[in-house]
């Protein structure tokens, strides 16, 4: 871990750097002696757990504030973590049985689904569903295959609370249950079509609640992850649990398939994308990359602008600003780099095309 990559010191606040010590699942002696350093100084307790709540990052700062350092927290502060931490628990176990039943469901009406966020992401990269906060159960099934799984929903009692050209949202009122049906993972218009034969061929399984589920590859998991930080850098909504994600995948899985994974990748025309879920996950949490990795991912200039652009949303201190605060030249500057984000982040033309289309027509139906 290199410090020097990351945000400096003096220009983060120490909240944001206890959260940022405690996103991990093992805390190393550099991260641990970090973590302390940073509790010598003044820390404003309540502001810390509202930005641990803005990041998802409240079950992993309880778990290891309370293993590294629990007497430096405030008594009151730590049962406020521990209480929000078993209500978390609490939360995710009826969510992981309904995700089983859904599945049996899906699978008895012959529809091929793959869970690949909520629950099975928290049991397969944390391996507790205690420690990865979520609020839905994301589904992927192939595009022939929607309109089966969502009458099927709709036969379970889920109501359709909105619909897009790539996925539907469900919640069940009765089961307080919300389900994100997918036969994509982003927006048409970004160029990034999925190959659900292929995802369903490299699949694998994954323990949750006592049952064996598919999943994602580890390979297409972390090609997913990163599409999901550029997206949520895109639209200025970068969490560092999403970060947290990719970093804590290449944690568990030392044998990724790094050659493939370039590869898929560079045939996806998603080399960019890809290199800057990384080159986040590195400088932000110290994610290990192989050397030859980490030095393709830090030689574009492109790539390191668009990650510090998304740093910067990470430890802006969003939560003591406001857009309010903001002067016009710096609203019309952030709203500038939000338009052309998707265009640098992208390597091939042919991929730059339909956001360019998608932005002519929105500026068409805005004039009539």
């Amino acid at each position: 871990m290199n410090f020097s990559l990351a945000i400096a010191p003096e220009k983060e606040h120490p909240e944001a750097r206890l959260v940022r010590c405690c996103a991990r699942m093992q805390m190393s002696a550099e991260w641990e002696k970090a973590l302390r350093q940073t509790l010598l100084l003044p820390i404003d307790w309540p502001l810390l757990t509202q930005i641990a709540l803005c990041q998802g990052m409240m079950p992993l700062l309880y778990r290891n504030l309370k293993a590294t350092c629990p007497e430096a927290v405030p008594p009151a502060c730590l049962r406020s973590l521990q209480q929000h931490f078993q209500a978390n628990a609490l939360h995710s176990l009826p969510y992981a049985q309904e995700l089983l039943h859904l599945l049996r469901q899906l699978d008895a009406s012959q529809v091929r689904a793959i869970p690949y966020k909520g629950p099975m992401l928290a049991a397969k990269v944390y391996h507790n569903l205690s420690l990865r906060e979520f609020c839905d159960l994301d589904i992927l099934v192939h595009e022939q295959d929607a309109a089966k799984a969502i009458a099927l929903l709709q036969n379970e009692g889920y109501d359709c609370t909105t619909a897009s050209a790539w996925e539907q949202n469900f919640c069940h009122y009765t089961r307080k249950v919300n389900v994100d049906l997918h036969w994509g993972i982003t927006q048409p218009y970004l160029a990034f079509p999925i190959e659900f034969d292929h995802l369903w061929q490299r699949r694998e399984t994954v323990l949750m609640s006592g049952a064996e589920v598919p999943s994602l590859s580890a390979e297409d998991l972390l090609i997913v992850l990163v599409v999901q930080v550029a997206k949520d850098g895109w639209c200025r909504q970068s969490q560092l649990i999403k970060v947290c994600d990719v970093a804590e995948l290449i944690h568990s899985r030392p044998e990724l398939n790094w050659d493939w994974v370039m590869a898929e990748a560079r045939r996806k025309g998603s080399l960019r994308i890809l290199f800057l879920g990384l080159l986040i996950a590195t400088e932000v949490l110290g994610a290990p990359l192989p050397p030859e990795i980490a030095m393709q991912v830090r030689a574009d200039a492109t790539i390191r602008g668009l990650a510090a652009r998304i740093q910067q949303q990470l430890f802006e201190a969003r939560w003591l600003t406001s857009m309010a605060s903001k002067g016009i030249l710096q609203v019309l500057k952030d709203r500038a780099d939000t338009a052309v984000f998707p265009l640098q982040m992208r390597e091939r033309w042919q991929d730059q095309v339909p956001y360019l289309l998608h932005g002519l027509k929105t500026l068409v139906a805005q004039r009539d």
